[in-house]
């Protein structure tokens, strides 16, 4: 009876731990020591464009779009260190290219040998698109307020100035760090 009991236990913890895994938003990929895919949610599935069936008959040096970036954390999670919060790029069946955020674990065997690999991924590529605009944007701001005749000022709500030009720092005969 109480191995009944036991059985049940497992199979029902089986069940809600493959229910997470598989609503998850995240992309949750296992793959083995020789980096080849053991399973995937269906986000990982949508991440990479591919089918399950294509993506087990895969490794993970299939998707990486540039293998160099990752040799190291590769080596470390092969050692059985933790992945956290690493970017890095992957290639899509499509051919795009996008960046993720990748937080792995290494499942060890008793005898703390790496048998299995757990990566959580997050697109980040739209993201990082938009820091990139929004730098772009803040060096072209910059440049041309350095460059105008103008005086110009930012102040925040408390009226202590964010932001002055150095057209304006003329204008008042104060430096940047006095105003």
């Amino acid at each position: 009876i109480e191995r009944k009991r036991t059985e049940k236990a497992l199979k029902e913890s089986e069940e809600k731990y493959r229910e997470l895994f598989d609503e998850s938003v995240a992309a949750i990929y296992l793959f083995d020591v020789h980096k080849n895919f053991i399973d995937s949610n269906k986000a990982g599935l949508d991440l990479l464009g591919y089918t399950r069936d294509e993506l087990l008959k895969m490794s993970i040096p299939d998707v990486d779009a540039n293998p160099k970036e990752v040799v190291t954390a590769h080596k470390n999670m092969l050692a059985g260190s933790d992945l956290v919060n690493f970017e890095h790029h992957l290639k899509r069946k499509d051919g795009t290219i996008i960046t993720v955020l990748n937080n792995s674990k290494s499942y060890t065997d008793s005898k703390g040998n790496v048998i299995a690999i757990q990566s959580t991924l997050l697109d980040i590529t739209k993201r990082k698109q938009s820091e990139k605009a929004l730098k772009e944007s803040e060096e072209k701001f910059r440049a041309f307020t350095n460059q105008t005749t103008e005086g110009i000022t930012v102040a925040n709500l408390d009226g202590k100035y964010v932001f002055v030009n150095p057209a304006f720092c003329q204008m008042s005969g104060y430096s940047k760090d006095e105003l």
